[in-house]
């Protein structure tokens, strides 16, 4: 979101996050909060779309030989054999 978007080398990583800690802190609570909201709301749609493809292609890939042969293998507690074919 680029709400903080910049490198630091590692020595210098804990003071200049201090910094940007304080720079936060001595802003406006409300006004954080409203801006927090709003990045979260903006966000939203695509999460919710992100989400929905994963769901969806969990539900897919959990229809794979590879899939069940990697649950069976998983309780008999024996290594995988693998078919690597798509479906």
């Amino acid at each position: 979101m680029g709400l903080v978007n910049e490198i630091v080398p590692a020595e210098k990583l804990l003071a200049r996050a201090r910094e940007l800690a304080d720079l936060l802190i001595a802003a406006s609570p409300a006004s954080l909060s409203r801006a927090k909201r709003l990045m979260t709301s903006a966000a939203a749609p695509e999460v919710d779309h992100d989400l929905e493809r994963a769901i969806l292609e969990n539900a897919r890939i959990r229809c794979t030989p590879d899939f069940k042969e990697g649950l069976a293998s998983f309780l008999e507690k024996r290594k995988p054999v693998w078919q690597g074919k798509p479906e």
